[in-house]
C-alpha cells in the first residue's frame, strides 16, 4: 500500500518517526506491546536491512526506539550514515514468552519515505 503523501527530507537529517496512533488491544484499549519492533530498508536493497528491538522496562540500547507515551514509539535514523532514496520502515509491536501485554497485542505500522542528496553545496 502507498502513502498518499511521502515525506522527503534532505541526507543529512535526523529523521524521526512515529507510530501514527497508540498501539491497541483488540479492545481498544491502549497497551505498551511487550517488545516494539523497528526495521528499514532502502531502496528495495536487503544489505541496508536493520532491526532495532525496545522490550519493556528496557529500553532499547541503542536509542533508536524511544517510548513517547503509552502505546505511542518513535525510531530515529541519522540519514547522513546511509545512502539517498526510498525508505520503507515498519513499526510492529508483538508479544513475548513473558508477557507484560497481556492482550497479545500484534500490530505493524508500514510506511515510507524518501531522502535527497542536497541540492548544492554552499561554500
Amino acid at each position: 500500500m502507498q502513502p498518499a503523501n511521502t515525506n522527503t527530507y534532505v541526507k543529512g537529517t535526523a529523521i524521526t518517526v512515529y507510530t501514527d496512533e497508540p498501539f491497541r488491544a483488540i479492545d481498544g484499549t491502549i497497551v505498551d506491546p511487550d517488545r516494539v519492533l523497528f526495521g528499514f530498508e532502502i531502496n528495495g536493497d536487503p544489505e541496508y536491512t536493520y532491526t532495532f528491538t525496545y522490550n519493556w522496562n528496557v529500553g532499547d540500547p541503542t536509542e533508536t526506539i524511544q517510548r513517547v507515551a503509552q502505546g505511542v514509539y518513535s525510531a530515529e535514523i541519522d540519514s547522513s550514515l546511509y545512502p539517498s532514496g526510498v525508505y520503507v520502515y515498519t513499526l510492529a509491536g508483538e508479544p513475548t514468552e513473558v508477557a507484560h501485554d497481556y492482550t497479545k497485542t500484534k500490530v505493524r505500522v508500514d510506511a515510507e519515505f524518501v531522502v535527497i542528496d542536497p541540492p548544492f553545496a554552499l561554500e
